[in-house]
């Protein structure tokens, strides 16, 4: 799709989405997931195999794209769509800025555990707030957003398609596996780049020895 990731951002970001239909999604409805002139659209059409456990879409911020229609059942975020039943997902349960969102449903036999999944870091479980904002139930410090700035405000980059904060390199959100298996050469430049230019996240996880290849 070309367009930014669906990501966690601090709450009170000017990349904070306030989803148009939040009351309908209060009162149990379904509706179309909207918000500052965009939608929440799947990244890529087909889903993609983790493991053989999940099933899973990206999630991307666009106005070139139809936005999912979802419900909120219990602390789910649910998407009944082509692909049945997919729940949104905080990738790798990392609950920190930067981390990019999935649709995610369970494979046959449920080998990794169900689609509707609430355990530990509950990285599934999701609450709308009163500001039409939704966010992870365990984190309430975050919100939904768009990379590099639906709002309009600044603070996460998008690199080769992947969102993610030089903060987040040093607290593991994301992981250096995960942005290499997206986009391992412009995302090992910049780091380098932010190393060399001092930046203390860069320089501590070059120390680390992050290997992105």
């Amino acid at each position: 799709m070309g367009a930014p990731r669906l990501v966690l951002v601090a709450a009170g970001s000017a990349d904070a989405l306030h989803f148009d239909n939040a009351a309908t999604l209060r009162s149990g409805g379904t509706a179309p997931l909207t918000a500052n002139g965009k939608n929440v659209s799947p990244f890529w059409s087909q889903p993609r195999n983790a493991w053989g456990h999940w099933d899973y879409i990206d999630l991307g911020v666009t106005d070139r794209a139809q936005p999912l229609h979802v419900n909120l059942d219990g602390p789910y975020v649910v998407w009944n769509g082509q692909h049945g039943e997919m729940v949104f997902d905080v990738a790798m349960w990392k609950l920190h800025e930067g981390t990019h969102l999935v649709a995610v449903k369970a494979c046959a036999g449920n080998p990794g555990g169900p689609t509707r999944l609430s355990k530990d870091a509950c990285g599934r479980d999701f609450v709308l707030h009163a500001d039409g904002t939704i966010g992870p139930r365990t984190a309430q410090h975050l919100r939904l957003g768009a990379a590099g700035g639906a709002g309009g405000g600044a603070g996460l980059r998008t690199v080769a398609g992947v969102a993610y904060s030089l903060s987040g390199l040093a607290t593991g959100a994301p992981t250096a596996a995960h942005l290499a298996y997206h986009a391992a050469p412009v995302v090992a430049a910049e780091v380098a780049t932010a190393a060399a230019g001092g930046n203390a996240a860069a320089v501590a996880a070059v120390s680390a020895g992050c290997s992105i290849q």
